[in-house]
């Protein structure tokens, strides 16, 4: 079995918290409801992505995964947490659910209200997105087969960055990035 590469999954755990997770705290977007759960949910696809068993899994699967390491609550409520992440991709409209960020609210999470509707508060889901990205960190570090599957899908990769001046220009320069593999069928064969 090949040696997990550690940094290459903590370099993605942090792209996923940097451009997801902190965005969601920031009380500029925790203030709209709609934009932390479109970043929230982006991120549950992007780690089921690496994390899932199955490289074939379709987008529900992974999407699956992540809100079952989230818990039995969310486990409980995939499916309506399903139906919200596609109308806000698709369509931006929730009737079926009602979103708060209101710190009162935490222990409403994943409830329903008096008409039925699914509540979920912002604040207490980007908590436990924090809480998983935590345990995905310390899993990595031990002898776990999910860190195993997760390197196997990630790559280095260096992009040639070219900084905008209008006046003169600075040479461009190289930044190293991580990032998902191709979920094509060759690079899915070829995967180690």
């Amino acid at each position: 079995m090949n040696e997990v590469n550690l940094d290459r999954i903590a370099a993605y755990l942090d792209n996923i918290d940097a451009h997801f997770l902190k965005p969601a705290i920031s009380e500029a977007v925790a203030a709209s409801c709609t934009a932390t759960c479109l970043l929230l949910f982006s991120a549950a696809d992007a780690l089921g992505g690496i994390y899932h068993p199955d490289d074939q899994a379709g987008n529900r699967k992974r999407f699956e995964w992540t809100m079952s390491r989230l818990g039995n609550q969310y486990q409980a409520s995939v499916d309506a947490l399903w139906a919200l992440r596609n109308t806000l991709v698709h369509d931006a409209m929730h009737s079926d659910t009602f979103l708060s960020h209101i710190e009162d609210w935490e222990h409403r999470h994943l409830g329903k209200t008096t008409e039925g509707q699914i509540l979920i508060n912002t604040r207490q889901m980007t908590s436990d997105f924090a809480t998983l990205l935590e345990n995905l960190r310390r899993d990595a570090t031990s002898s776990n087969c999910d860190a195993s599957i997760a390197d196997s899908r990630l790559e280095w990769t260096d992009k040639i960055i070219q900084p905008y001046s209008e006046s003169t220009p600075p040479p461009p320069f190289t930044k190293r990035f991580v990032k998902a593999k191709s979920r094509s069928p060759a690079n899915l064969r070829n995967a180690n």
